[in-house]
């Protein structure tokens, strides 16, 4: 979840391994030609599509001021209250940034920390609070059996982490949804099926949004979402149907082993 400056301020169906082919459901919101590219350039882009997401209404403002907004804005809801004097509150959340220093040292200190959120805004895109688009690529979508919804898997902009994100989406609209199991359901990391007597430590895991405290009833409409390390086994249960056992995919990237040997002792010698 993208929340800088929040920080600041506070200072299935038969289970299947990973490897079998699984049935697969496309929406049609999905459907868009490879080239047609929409990921985020940077993660002002990246923020930008949660302000809008989150405050539709607010508007950052230009100038110098313009990325430090940027943070406020896709960070949480503003209240009514609030957005009614947008720039005198976010101005008030950056002077809380640095209330414990003297006038002197506060300009300063402003200074150098709009530069810094104007270099952030200009690095590469993270997006852990984003919900994917069409032509993003890397998104993958499972549907459940027996019910109107599938698994949506995507990790555009989470390569660096290590990570995916995981939701669910309507399968015919491809909408995104929160639980549409209510709280009937339990999403667990559990050993790897294919190597189960390797020590791996079980636990149920919780959603972005409640493990920052937020409700089930209080999470926006379609903006709950789960992050999953690449390999994690993960076991999904809901009552009075099969569970489903999937992995979370391990990107191909190249290993160093410039400081060891290795010795590969699969195959035939």
């Amino acid at each position: 979840m993208i929340a800088t400056a929040a920080e600041a301020e506070r200072s299935g169906s038969e289970i299947q391994p990973a490897s079998s082919q699984s049935p697969k459901d496309e929406p049609a919101s999905s459907a868009l030609p490879d080239s047609a590219d929409t990921f985020p350039k940077n993660l002002r882009e990246c923020c930008l599509e949660l302000c809008e997401s989150l405050n539709p209404t607010i508007q950052p403002r230009a100038g110098e001021m313009r990325d430090w907004d940027i943070e406020v804005l896709s960070s949480g809801k503003v209240s009514m209250a609030d957005a009614k004097n947008f720039a005198a509150w976010s101005d008030s959340k950056l002077d809380n940034v640095f209330r414990h220093l003297t006038p002197e040292q506060k300009q300063l200190k402003r200074t150098e920390y709009l530069k810094e959120a104007k270099q952030r805004m200009d690095g590469p895109p993270a997006s852990v609070g984003r919900k994917p688009k069409p032509g993003d690529g890397d998104i993958h979508i499972r549907k459940i059996p027996n019910s109107e919804y599938a698994f949506r898997l995507w990790g555009r902009g989470l390569e660096t982490k290590r990570q995916y994100c995981l939701d669910w989406v309507h399968s015919k609209t491809g909408e995104p949804v929160n639980s549409p199991f209510g709280e009937d359901y339990e999403l667990w990391a559990v050993p790897n099926r294919r190597t189960p007597w390797i020590p791996c430590p079980t636990s149920r895991l919780c959603s972005v949004e409640r493990a920052f405290g937020v409700a089930q009833k209080d999470i926006l409409p379609g903006h709950e979402k789960f992050t999953l390390l690449e390999g994690t086994a993960c076991l999904f249960k809901r009552p009075g149907q099969m569970p489903i056992y999937f992995e979370v995919p391990v990107r191909p990237r190249p290993v160093d082993n410039s400081d060891v040997l290795v010795f590969d002792f699969s195959g035939d010698d």
